[in-house]
């Protein structure tokens, strides 16, 4: 049996996930590949018995980079695959929207996972509610899951379709749903800070182009190339040692504590089911200094 897992990650929750996840199924198979996103573009997918796609939760859905990889594919009738998220607070519907575009090209989604993880946005606080995640714990179990993905690929490909177990929206709020569908890629550069690169200011390292997940900057451009396009990860700004990447953050850093008013009630609810641990104290969260004036103190000290 052959099987190859998908992933796209950046700051290594998903890629924890990936890695336990191809162990349990190597522990059944013998094997099982791990490939990047970005070097999954040329892989015959029809020749795997079992494939899993994995991402981080971007804005409750699959970031705009990994639509286009599934939109990209071809026909791939009667094939499994699972998918697997990780997220920071409230992970949404992104499992659901992974498993229905994959619904059209063909594809049988026979289980999905996912993890909390530490999250890092400009505009938010951190530590975040999610710090101190994924716990070895929840990677332990990805391992047994992946277990159970190749046992099941198995028992479904003779005959046991009552195995697969495509993901639902249980537990996921409305607003998360309805956030899947109006924050679209349309919608996105119109609301989202726009960024600029102060060149005062901009040393020329090149960190911001190599962490750009789809290729949207060039900083020898004249002018400089950023944003375009963009999947709203903020890696950019993020990394930057010198903060030369800019924005006006004050909109978002103004929504912070209703957002997060939110997402409590989503955690304290899989707290409940046993689904979660805070690792930080909620109370804790300081909502005036979000990360981008954390990275610029840092700069200054």
């Amino acid at each position: 049996m052959q099987s190859v897992i998908v992933v796209f990650s950046q700051t290594g929750n998903t890629l924890k996930l990936a890695e336990r996840i191809r162990e349990g199924i190597a522990a059944e198979w013998g094997e099982c590949e791990l490939v990047a996103l970005e070097k999954a573009g040329g892989i015959d997918f029809a020749e795997y018995d079992l494939v899993g796609l994995g991402c981080p939760s971007f804005y409750c859905k699959e970031p705009f980079n990994v639509t286009d990889f599934i939109e990209a594919l071809p026909q791939l009738d009667g094939k499994n695959w699972f998918v697997f998220a990780s997220h920071g607070c409230e992970m949404g519907p992104v499992l659901v929207s992974m498993a229905e575009r994959l619904a059209e090209k063909g594809v049988t989604v026979i289980g999905s996972t996912h993890v909390y993880g530490d999250a890092f946005l400009p505009f938010y606080p951190h530590p975040t509610y999610t710090t101190g995640h994924p716990l070895e714990k929840d990677l332990d179990q990805a391992c047994e899951f992946g277990k159970t993905m190749a046992k099941n690929c198995v028992a479904i490909a003779n005959g046991q379709k009552d195995l697969i177990a495509p993901p639902t929206l249980e537990h996921i709020p409305d607003w998360a749903q309805k956030d899947r569908v109006n924050l679209s890629r349309e919608i996105m550069p119109k609301i989202m800070p726009r960024f600029t690169i102060n060149q005062d200011e901009c040393i020329q390292c090149g960190q911001c182009e190599d962490l750009c997940p789809v290729d949207g900057i060039d900083i020898s451009a004249d002018p400089p190339k950023i944003q375009e396009p963009c999947i709203y990860c903020f890696m950019c700004a993020k990394s930057c040692p010198e903060c030369a990447i800019e924005a006006d953050w004050s909109g978002m850093v103004k929504m912070a504590p209703g957002n997060y008013a939110r997402y409590l009630v989503s955690l304290k609810a899989a707290e409940a089911r046993g689904e979660f641990q805070f690792m930080v104290d909620p109370e804790s969260i300081n909502f005036d200094d979000p990360m981008h004036v954390q990275q610029a103190r840092k700069k200054g000290s």
